[in-house]
C-alpha cells in the first residue's frame, strides 16, 4: 500500500467518525439495496446462499433478507475505517454487549483461559 493511499484511507475513517451515525447508517442501507438491486457475482452469491438455506422462502424474502445482510456488509466497513478514530466512550456506547455475555467474558479474563 503507497503511503498516499493510507493517508487517503486514514482521512476517510476521520471524515466517517465525526459524521453523524444517522447519515452512516443511511448510507449502509443505501449501498447494501444497491449491491442487491445491481446485477453482480455478490448479488448472485447472496441470493444462491439463501435460496440454499432457505428453499421454502418466496423470493421477496429472500431479497429483503439480502439487502439487509449487504447493508450489513457496509456498516461493518465503515465501522473498519471509523474504529481507530474512535474514543473508548464511544466505542462502548456503539457496541452493546449483552450483560450475560459481558459477565462470561469477565469470569475468561480472570481465570486467564483463551
Amino acid at each position: 500500500m503507497t503511503r498516499i493511499t493510507a493517508i487517503l484511507i486514514k482521512s476517510l475513517g476521520f471524515l466517517c467518525a465525526h459524521t453523524p451515525e444517522n447519515f452512516l447508517a443511511t448510507f449502509a442501507k443505501t449501498v447494501g439495496h444497491l449491491i442487491v438491486a445491481i446485477p453482480s457475482q455478490r448479488r448472485r452469491t447472496l441470493l444462491s446462499n439463501l435460496s440454499r438455506a432457505f428453499p421454502d422462502w418466496p423470493r421477496k424474502r429472500l431479497l429483503s433478507v439480502a439487502r439487509e445482510s449487504a447493508a450489513c456488509l457496509v456498516e461493518m466497513g465503515l465501522f473498519s475505517l471509523v474504529y481507530p478514530c474512535l474514543s473508548s466512550d464511544r466505542i462502548r456506547r456503539l457496541l452493546h454487549i449483552p450483560p450475560e455475555t459481558e459477565r462470561q467474558l469477565n469470569e475468561l479474563r480472570r481465570s486467564g483461559r483463551p
